[in-house]
């Protein structure tokens, strides 16, 4: 290029995206590849104590790299974490902070005709950023940087476990590792697979002689560091995340119909987008499973989260509200937004009526519809924002999150959320019938030494509108009792111990409860 041509490409960009994510290396590596000079500037380099002098720091640190541009042609200047140079002004900014955004500004404008100089810039958070940063002649092109998927995050670990396991493993152990821990870290960024990598060899060089060296022994390490390192960008949304609970599917009797619905609506269209397409379909947008209270709903969208090995976003109504205008929106938004940072995701709602209820109702106040209306729109706005590309060159686009809603009072919800093309499947998860009662009673006394005069069929056919969580409170009533009376060194849990708890713990449902959802009509 020429001189001239610089005035016609752009040359000063934004780098958007969470922290970890290697916006700085990035930089970085296409300087050294392009051999050209870099000059940093952050917030620490800047910040002065005495009036004006900030402001001189930052013109000091423009005018270095101006002339670094001159004399080698180019030079990169990057400005690390905007939002702490130039951060958007608020009532309580204080003179100093206007003044040095003022000055960023300025120096921005200034740099734009400079035509060997490169400004790029790198912020985790856009909406901190001062108004004025993003108007043409100032930034002319933002590039968002997303999480990694699992086939990048496969290439990310390869990478760190290389000087890790390349003299202790093969390469197809390597490579099966590699697979299960990239399987079971979404949501996690470059920089949290750099450390969980760290962790291990800290862990391994500890152990040192005491460590079996083998596949199956590496991967539960790995899924021990994995458990410990949950990534700091969900952590406010994590009060249920996939990872920690220790729920699976196949732990969760009388429910494969259900299961199979959420597979059906939320696995097939990212594991299978171009089948989708093909058949002119595309993916649901959110269910809503709805019943009594007890009958696994949370339990179900957490085990198919992490089943499917999806980021997994829970929200209450403890977390949304707030004494403070336009907070409790705010909140929803950042959820959403995550939420796609970390696609593929779930978003799961607990209690939704608590939150987004029926604005008929006269005990729905103002900010319950302020937030139902921003609900609303997140759903609606829901689009294909991960790209698949084919071996033979083909890509196509998927939605990567999906909105997951329970409640036990389904008609209190708002009609406009029920309707398609907002939560497309609406559930009814019932009280289990008699064979999902032996299901549910055979898993959770899996581990129960049994006497064999219990008989588990008897107890279900004697457990009519008993909720899942009923019968875990029965067989723990059970336990305990024997263990009371018997002593604490019992060998068997018998019949009788059943019986007396059975005695004790009547339903939690009556007939005239189930009538209420058996009779809901959407």
């Amino acid at each position: 290029h020429t001189k001239q041509s610089y005035f016609n490409i752009p040359k000063q960009f934004l780098i958007i995206g969470p922290c970890g994510l290697g916006k700085k290396s990035l930089v970085y590596a296409v300087a050294t590849e392009m051999k050209i000079p870099v000059v940093s500037l952050n917030g620490e380099k800047i910040f002065r104590q005495d009036p004006g002098e900030s402001e001189k720091q930052l013109r000091t640190i423009f005018n270095y790299a101006i002339q670094l541009a001159d004399n080698k042609c180019l030079c990169i200047l990057l400005l690390e974490d905007l939002e702490n140079i130039c951060p958007k002004l608020a009532l309580n900014s204080g003179v100093h902070i206007a003044r040095i955004s003022s000055q960023c500004l300025k120096l921005l404008d200034e740099a734009h005709m400079k035509p060997t100089l490169i400004v790029i810039a790198t912020t985790s958070n856009i909406n901190l950023l001062h108004h004025g940063i993003r108007r043409p002649g100032r930034i002319d092109i933002e590039m968002h940087l997303k999480l990694p998927l699992e086939s990048d995050r496969y290439q990310i670990l390869r990478y760190w476990t290389r000087p890790l396991l390349d003299k202790i493993l093969n390469e197809q152990e390597i490579m099966e590792i590699c697979k299960f821990v990239s399987q079971i870290t979404a949501g996690y960024s470059n920089g949290d697979l750099k450390l969980i990598c760290q962790n291990i060899q800290m862990f391994m060089n500890k152990q040192n002689k005491d460590l079996t060296i083998d596949c199956n022994n590496i991967k539960n390490i790995f899924l021990k560091m994995v458990h410990k390192r949950y990534p700091p960008l969900l952590q406010e949304y994590s009060s249920m995340c996939p990872y920690q609970n220790k729920s699976l599917l196949k732990d969760i009797g009388g429910s494969e119909n259900i299961i199979s619905i959420l597979y059906r609506s939320i696995e097939w269209p990212i594991k299978h987008p171009e089948i989708f397409k093909r058949m002119g379909i595309t993916q649901p947008k959110g269910i809503l499973m709805y019943g009594p209270p007890g009958c696994a709903k949370t339990s179900l969208a957490c085990a198919v989260a992490k089943e499917i090995n999806f980021c997994f976003l829970s929200i209450s109504a403890a977390q949304l509200y707030s004494p403070y205008v336009g907070v409790a929106e705010s909140i929803l938004l950042s959820v959403f937004q995550q939420a796609r940072q970390n696609a593929p995701s779930i978003i799961f709602i607990d209690e939704i009526d608590a939150i987004f209820g029926n604005r008929t109702l006269h005990n729905h106040n103002e900010v319950q519809n302020r937030l139902l209306s921003v609900l609303l729109l997140e759903m609606d706005g829901i689009s294909s924002n991960i790209e698949h590309k084919y071996n033979n060159g083909k890509t196509i686009h998927y939605p990567g999150m999906f909105v997951i809603a329970a409640t036990n009072r389904p008609h209190a919800l708002d009609a406009a959320l029920m309707r398609p093309g907002r939560f497309d499947q609406i559930i009814y998860v019932p009280p289990p019938d008699e064979v999902s009662r032996i299901d549910i009673l055979l898993k959770i006394t899996h581990n129960v030494p049994l006497h064999p005069d219990v008989n588990l069929t008897k107890i279900a056919q004697n457990t009519e509108q008993y909720t899942g969580a009923d019968l875990i409170k029965l067989c723990k009533e059970a336990i305990l009792e024997a263990m009371t009376i018997e002593g604490l060194h019992i060998k068997e849990v018998k019949a009788v111990f059943f019986e007396n708890a059975l005695l004790k713990n009547k339903p939690s449902l009556s007939k005239q409860q189930l009538s209420v959802y058996t009779n809901f009509k959407i």
